[in-house]
């Protein structure tokens, strides 16, 4: 079995992809595999992703025919993963050159742990470090069951449980079991993350926050679909909807 997958579902990422895969080939921990996922790019996306894969085989490209987002994208690269963790990396973003080796060591030391995550830092059009929520000692699904029955607005994982700090998947690595209870929600065009941590939250899987250095770097740039306001809200009433009929609970 391979230690870790990473997972990368992109699109139109012919200007930074090939300084996204390089900053996984580059770990100082090598037991990995890419499994890119190309969301039917119209650039030179695919092409990029194959010619990497033609000099590596730990670098498996998929090819979808239509655009089925992250969420699709990750879905179908979950499919093929054979890591015992699955971490993640946008076309457009990078790794902390230890990233994996950090996190898989610690999830090796400590097995009650199902999730783990650790500090990021954006680049691009902004520049700072964006300090994750420290769950140590909280008691997150009692939480979330409770904050669930409150008329809410904001579904930002970290003030929706009332708790300091930000909190997504891309920074996290993941056992692949949990996989098997927990899917991206592919009718989410943005804010996937925040359903999966829900989820995760909801089935009392154990989160563990390492500090230190920054493991993921999370470019800022004009094309980021998080700047698509539209689909953010969609995706947040359709994830409030998910709370209110309890549905991370079942």
């Amino acid at each position: 079995m391979v230690k870790v997958s990473v997972l990368m579902p992109v699109y139109n990422e012919e200007k930074f992809l090939d300084e996204a895969i390089n900053s996984v080939l580059n770990q100082t921990m090598k037991d990995f595999e890419i499994i890119i996922v190309d969301n039917a790019s119209k650039d030179s996306t695919l092409k990029i992703a194959k010619s990497f894969s033609k000099k590596d085989n730990k670098i498996k490209v998929i090819k979808l025919k239509k655009n089925k987002y992250r969420s699709g994208g990750l879905n179908e690269a979950l499919k093929y993963a054979k890591g015992k963790y699955i971490a993640f990396l946008d076309g457009d973003d990078l790794h902390n050159k230890d990233k994996l080796k950090i996190q898989s060591k610690f999830m090796d030391k400590n097995p009650k742990t199902d999730i783990v995550y650790g500090i990021l830092r954006l680049f691009g059009e902004d520049n700072r470090f964006n300090t994750p929520i420290n769950v140590k000692g909280e008691n997150l699904k009692k939480i979330l069951k409770k904050r669930a029955k409150e008329n809410l607005k904001d579904i930002r994982v970290g003030e929706f449980l009332g708790l300091k700090g930000a909190f997504g998947t891309v920074n996290m690595m993941i056992k692949s079991k949990i996989f098997k209870n927990c899917k991206f929600d592919e009718k989410l065009k943005g804010t996937q993350d925040y359903d999966l941590i829900f989820q995760m939250i909801g089935k009392g899987y154990k989160f563990t926050y390492i500090p230190g250095k920054a493991l993921y770097y999370y470019r800022i740039h004009p094309n980021m679909t998080i700047k698509n306001h539209k689909e953010m809200n969609k995706a947040r009433d359709h994830i409030l909807n998910k709370l209110k009929k309890e549905i991370y609970f079942k």
